[in-house]
């Protein structure tokens, strides 16, 4: 999907300053933002003085991709069934309130900031050594179960 080349001037365009854009969507200049004319309800809002931003829903088809950078290394889409987030560079971050809470790597691995809690089983998939955990001085362990259910721990 190309990107909607509004006019520079919308003031250029005669009245009631209607644009079609290639999609064949249509946009109305109300004097202060671009408004979709598809019914009463405005789609997108940009342009004019302190209102560049979106100001109602944008829809998407399933598996049409609202891609970022320039290299499109960025993509957030659903395929009918599923949700997906996929990125081709750098690492993906999570925040709240500009603090890192996970930070998914170039690798794929995940770390978290601060306590990971569950209200149902916590459930590690480990086919090699165990886990490793570290103590309040910093010491790290590995815990690890056998098939046989037993646990060891060891300096890791």
């Amino acid at each position: 999907m190309a990107a909607i080349d509004f006019p520079q001037n919308p003031g250029s365009l005669t009245p009631p300053n209607y644009f079609t854009a290639t999609s064949g969507v249509q946009y109305r200049w109300d004097g202060g933002k671009w408004v979709s004319t598809g019914g009463s309800k405005t789609y997108i809002g940009m342009g004019g003085t302190g209102s560049n931003f979106v100001t109602g829903d944008i829809k998407f088809a399933d598996t049409v991709k609202m891609e970022f950078g320039a290299a499109e290394d960025l993509a957030i889409y659903h395929d009918g069934t599923n949700n997906y987030i996929d990125y081709d560079t750098g690492n993906l971050y999570f925040s709240i309130n500009g603090t890192t809470k996970v930070t998914i790597d170039s690798s794929g691995d995940a770390v978290f900031t601060g306590a990971v809690s569950a209200t149902g089983d916590l459930k590690s998939n480990t086919s090699g050594n165990g886990v490793i955990v570290t103590s309040p001085n910093g010491n790290e362990w590995r815990i690890a179960v056998d098939n046989s259910g037993n646990i060891s721990v060891a300096a890791a």
